[in-house]
């Protein structure tokens, strides 16, 4: 269990650490050079691109 859940008032003082550890670098570029993480297993990704009102029969059906 989270020290967070367990004494919730440290929630604030975790926030504040973690924001000032990250960079507030900002840039552009394309999602796959933005959204970089280590891959440590094979796996095959794929997207689609349904219209909005298509959106829920295309769910339903996978």
């Amino acid at each position: 269990m989270g020290i967070g859940r367990v004494v919730p008032r440290t929630i604030p003082s975790f926030n504040k650490f973690a924001t000032s550890v990250i960079s507030h670098n900002r840039y552009r570029a394309s999602a796959h050079e933005v959204f970089v993480s280590p891959r440590r297993v094979r796996f095959h990704e794929m997207e689609y691109t349904v219209p909005l009102a298509d959106g829920p029969e295309a769910v339903r059906e996978i």
